[in-house]
C-alpha cells in the first residue's frame, strides 16, 4: 500500500509539473503576441510617447476612433479600452501601460453612471486577459486584492495550469492562433479601436436623466496613479441614447457627450454607437479639443 501511494504521489507530481509547464508556455506565447489588449499594450508602447490614451469598457472601445481623431487634431493617441470591463480593470490597464514603458500626456477614462456609482467593484469578465502577466507583481497584487477567497485568477499565480484550464478556450485554444500569427488582434485595429456595425437593436427608450455618483473606490486609485506619472486625467461620458448624464462634482474634469447624439440610427444599442455614430462623435470631440 505504501509503495502504491508513493508511486501515485510521484505520478501526480509529474502530471502537475507537465501541466504547469504547458500552462507557462501558453502564457508566454500570449505575452509575445498582440491578440488581447494587455499583450498588445505591452508589445507596442515601450519607449513610445502618446499625446493621449483612452481607457474604458466596450463604450470606450467603440465610441472614439483614435485614428480619425489623430487625423483631425494632429495628435498621436491609443485606445487602451477593453470590452466587458469596469473601473477596476481600467486602473490595472493604466498601471500596465505605465509599467510596460508607455508614456502619455493625457488619459481619457470613458465612464458609465452605473460603474461610477459602484462602491463594491470586483472582477470583470475579461480580466483573464491579464493572466499572461500574472507574475508581474503589480498585476498579481491588484488581482489578489479585488476580493477575498480563492478563484482561478489568483490561483494562476501559484499554479498556472488552473487559469489556462479554467479559461481553456480563451487562453489555451487561442494560444495556437497567437503562436502562428503573433500580430493578429482580437477585434481591434492597429490603434486599439473597434466599431459596431450599423445593424443592431435600435434604442426605443424615452429621454431620462442620471446623476453621476462618484463612489467607486478605483476613481481615487486612477487619479492618484495619473498624478504620480504626470498624466492629465479627463473623464469622458460616451453617448447613451436618450440619457442626459448630470455631473454635480465640479472637481472632476468631464467631457459629457451623454446626450450628444439624438438619432437612433447612430446607435447599435442603447449604450453603444455604431460605426456612423462613432465617426460623428469623434468629429465632435476633435472640434472641442481644437
Amino acid at each position: 500500500m505504501k509503495k502504491f501511494l508513493i508511486k501515485g504521489g510521484l505520478f501526480s507530481l509529474l502530471v502537475l509539473l507537465i501541466a504547469n509547464g504547458l500552462a507557462l508556455g501558453i502564457l508566454k506565447i500570449h505575452t509575445k503576441s498582440k491578440l488581447y489588449k494587455p499583450s498588445f499594450i505591452a508589445n507596442m508602447v515601450a519607449e513610445k510617447k502618446f499625446d493621449y490614451i483612452f481607457l474604458g469598457s466596450s463604450m470606450g472601445l467603440t465610441s472614439i476612433n483614435t485614428i480619425l481623431l489623430d487625423e483631425l487634431t494632429d495628435m498621436n493617441g491609443l485606445n487602451a479600452s477593453m470590452d466587458d470591463t469596469s473601473l477596476a480593470t481600467h486602473y490595472l490597464m493604466l498601471k500596465h501601460f505605465v509599467e510596460s514603458g508607455g508614456e502619455t500626456n493625457r488619459c481619457y477614462v470613458a465612464i458609465s453612471p452605473s460603474d461610477i456609482s459602484n462602491n463594491q467593484p470586483s472582477y470583470s469578465t475579461n480580466d483573464y486577459r491579464f493572466l499572461p502577466f500574472i507574475h508581474n507583481q503589480y498585476v498579481y497584487e491588484e488581482i489578489k486584492n479585488r476580493e477575498k477567497g480563492i478563484n482561478p485568477l489568483k490561483a494562476t499565480y501559484w499554479q498556472p495550469f488552473i487559469g489556462t484550464t479554467y479559461y481553456n478556450l480563451e487562453l489555451g485554444a487561442s494560444a495556437i492562433q497567437a503562436f502562428l500569427k503573433p500580430s493578429k488582434r482580437n477585434r481591434f485595429d492597429e490603434k486599439g479601436n473597434y466599431s459596431y456595425p450599423v445593424a443592431g437593436n435600435p434604442p426605443s427608450n424615452k429621454l431620462s436623466e442620471s446623476e453621476l455618483e462618484w463612489r467607486n473606490p478605483f476613481i481615487d486609485k486612477i487619479e492618484k496613479l495619473a498624478k504620480e506619472n504626470n498624466i492629465e486625467l479627463i473623464y469622458y461620458q460616451p453617448p447613451i441614447y436618450n440619457l442626459q448624464v448630470i455631473n454635480n462634482d465640479s472637481a472632476k474634469k468631464l467631457i459629457n457627450h451623454s446626450n450628444q447624439l439624438k438619432s437612433p440610427d447612430l446607435f447599435y444599442d442603447r449604450i453603444h454607437v455604431n460605426k456612423h455614430g462613432r465617426e460623428e462623435i469623434t468629429r465632435i470631440l476633435a472640434a472641442e479639443l481644437q
